[in-house]
């Protein structure tokens, strides 16, 4: 703000200062003896003065801005090479004339006579000002840091020439402005002056104006007295010379009375000064009190906040904590509950299973269906908790394989053929001729997604049928993504329950009146299973009018080789081999069972008979190192967890006596089924794993393929 006061005084100069010039060109144009000299008594300013005024009125603009670009600086410089040749020719006049005694051959010249001949020329104390100005400007103009340093000296060396010629005017001491060589007009050293000051107002932030425009106390206390310093010596020196000349008192008097007068001025300054330094030390302290009032509230306020903030990290901590035990515990307690369901679904779902081999009646087929079917939803209800569990905790991972999409369509539309014959429902399959069939991809987790929906559309369609589309969305070199419609003719969706379709626990139908059952689990879990692909899933519906339940996902093609078979190793075409195929050979194998649970450990060996395959059992790991050491075992179907020993711990005791001789394969048979339960069998040496409830196919299929692995029996022939 004070640096903008003193650059808008630099304008008022500027306008003042060409003002003048102006005024007087238009006196000496006109012929008006007021505008030349202001009074008849007094000197008149020259027509020549009035010019370097005006062009040193434009200098001064000129050099006003921070940067001062080329064109700018050049104008600049030119107008004060102007000034200071105007100038410096005059002074030469004026030594040729008194000194040499004669005029210069300039003067008679054309050009220069205008401004050199004796009764055209400026005076030569206005030349030596007009002279140190256009250097100071010429300074400026050269946009240096620096030069604004000489420049304020030039400038204060030229107003004081202008302050003594005023003063002369002031007090009519005619010897201060009549000088013998010229003299110099009133107006002329006002205009001089101003155009002085207006210079060292330019840059007030440099030099001498940089002490007077500062904010600290310096600053202030200079600023209020600088007024005073120019305006009483000036007062006073009035009052003593216009008593002296109206006779009041003498010489010796007025001198006595004006030292008086100024000791006193002085002394009040002094005072003055004094006051507002101890008022602005009394602010001051003051400030600094509340500074410190400040400093001490804030601090304690800090320590307040930081207390306050180590509470609630504490806090934090412990709930992250609770948290994570709460997190383990939930994760245990499935794990146990995993366990301890699976465990008698297991006997269940397998006595029930080699039941239906043997020869029933139709009732006892219908009874021992009925308990299987039920065991099987069950396993179904806790496979589902299981899943959403492990994508909760972001532990659900993808198992990308090469497999035949045609063959996994067309497996999972047969587990619903049965049920949907009992309905009249009619199951169709229209696979698209430009899909390919050798993909890569999660193969379990895209089979449970469709059996999900084709599941759904069995259980809400009463008649009609149900048709699954696989057609293709894009294709690039190496990926295709894959689009599976599934179409029924079924009850439909209301438009205001399609919200809550793919929500966990959600049922469009959740009263006690309800036609079907279910968790409301499934259709969250495969929405879940189909965006961990990167995929989309989603619905068309109506009330009464059937629903279209669609997803698509990306997956990697795969070459199918000269012989048809796919890089996984399965045919394109659907082939397995038969269940009970090799029993004759199995008999040489020597298999152990161990398992604590009595029931779970008759099931598996019923199960292994069922398969040709003699097995010995033992209830826990202790036990199993012992009959290893009695007879050598071809395979070892383990538990993991037993009394005395678990499997895991079982198994890296048989890793270690075994060291080079013959590696027996053990495969982990236990119902533990969560997230990194498999990888912990592995790491403990197990070399396969079956999760229970077991399944006959699945005792066929290990048995199958780790016989090979020791030569016992052939593999299965193709079809």
């Amino acid at each position: 703000m004070i640096l903008r006061r003193f650059r808008l005084m630099t304008w008022a100069a500027v306008f003042l200062a060409s003002s003048i010039g102006g005024l007087v060109l238009i006196g000496w144009a006109w012929d008006i003896a007021f505008l030349k000299s202001l009074r008849p008594e007094w000197n008149a300013m020259r027509a020549v003065t009035a010019v370097c005024l005006i062009l040193s009125g434009a200098a001064l603009a000129g050099v006003q801005g921070e940067r001062l670009g080329r064109r700018r600086r050049g104008a600049v410089l030119a107008l004060c090479t102007a000034i200071i040749l105007v100038s410096l020719l005059t002074i030469a006049a004026y030594i040729f004339r008194h000194l040499l005694g004669r005029e210069p051959a300039l003067a008679e010249g054309p050009f220069f006579s205008a401004f050199l001949s004796p009764d055209r020329r400026m005076a030569v104390v206005t030349a030596i000002v007009f002279t140190l100005n256009g250097i100071a400007l010429a300074l400026l103009g050269t946009g240096r840091p620096r030069a604004a340093g000489f420049s304020h000296a030039l400038a204060l060396s030229s107003m004081s020439l202008c302050h003594l010629m005023l003063v002369g005017y002031f007090f009519d001491v005619r010897p201060l402005y009549n000088w013998p060589l010229n003299p110099i007009a009133m107006h002329t050293a006002l205009a001089l002056f101003l155009s002085s000051a207006g210079i060292l107002c330019s840059r007030p932030d440099t030099w001498l104006l940089g002490v007077l425009t500062g904010r600290e106390a310096g600053g202030v206390l200079a600023r209020r007295l600088f007024p005073a310093l120019v305006l009483i010596p000036l007062l006073v020196g009035w009052l003593w010379h216009s008593g002296e000349r109206a006779g009041f008192y003498n010489l010796p008097v007025g001198t006595a009375l004006m030292v008086t007068t100024n000791t006193l001025t002085l002394l009040l300054l002094t005072w003055w000064a004094a006051r507002l330094v101890s008022r602005t030390d009394e602010r001051r302290r003051r400030m600094e009190d509340d500074v410190r009032r400040l400093n001490a509230d804030l601090e304690r306020r800090v320590e307040e906040r930081t207390a306050e903030l180590t509470r609630l990290n504490v806090e934090l901590e412990k709930a992250r904590d609770e948290a994570l035990e709460s997190a383990r515990a939930k994760s245990q307690f499935l794990a146990n509950m995993s366990h301890e369901i699976r465990t008698p679904l297991n006997a269940v779902i397998g006595m029930s299973g080699l039941i239906l081999r043997t020869p029933l009646n139709d009732e006892q087929k219908e009874y021992a269906d009925v308990v299987q079917g039920s065991a099987e939803s069950l396993l179904a209800v806790v496979n589902d908790i299981l899943d959403l569990s492990k994508i909760e905790s972001g532990k659900m991972t993808l198992d990308r394989r090469p497999f035949d999409l045609r063959s996994l369509a067309r497996e999972t539309i047969d587990l619903f053929t049965l049920e949907a014959g009992k309905k009249g429902l009619d199951i169709k399959l229209h696979y698209s001729p430009d899909v390919p069939s050798a993909l890569t991809g999660d193969e379990g987790r895209l089979r449970q997604v469709l059996t999900n929906l084709i599941g759904n559309a069995v259980k809400f369609t009463s008649r009609g049928d149900v048709r699954v589309l696989v057609h293709k969305e894009d294709e690039s070199e190496r990926k295709v993504h894959i689009r599976i419609d599934v179409s029924d003719t079924g009850i439909g969706i209301a438009p205001q329950d399609k919200t809550r379709l793919f929500q966990p626990f959600s049922q469009v139908d959740a009263s006690l009146t309800r036609r079907f059952g279910g968790t409301g689990l499934g259709l969250a879990i495969a929405k879940q299973f189909v965006n961990m692909m990167g995929g989309t899933m989603g619905v068309v519906s109506e009330s009464g009018k059937g629903s279209t339940f669609w997803f698509s996902v990306p997956l990697v093609k795969q070459p199918v080789s000269a012989e048809g078979l796919h890089p996984s190793g399965k045919s394109a075409e659907r082939s397995e081999s038969p269940l009970l195929a090799g029993s004759e050979e199995r008999k040489d194998l020597a298999i152990l069972v161990v398992e604590d649970n009595p029931i779970n450990q008759k099931v598996v060996v019923a199960q292994l008979k069922k398969l040709g395959c003699p097995s010995d059992a033992v209830p826990n790991g202790r036990d199993a190192l012992e009959a290893l050491q009695k007879k050598s075992y071809d395979l070892i179907f383990m538990d993991c967890q037993m009394p005395a020993m678990d499997g895991y711990k079982t198994t890296e005791e048989i890793r270690k006596k075994e060291r080079d001789r013959q590696h027996t394969p053990v495969i982990a048979m236990t119902a533990h089924a969560m997230q990194g339960d498999k990888e912990k069998c592995f790491s403990s040496g197990m070399d396969d794993y079956i999760a229970k409830p077991v399944h006959l196919e699945d005792l066929a299929h290990a048995i199958n393929t780790w016989a090979r692995s020791i030569k016992k029996i052939p593999s299965p022939s193709k079809p």
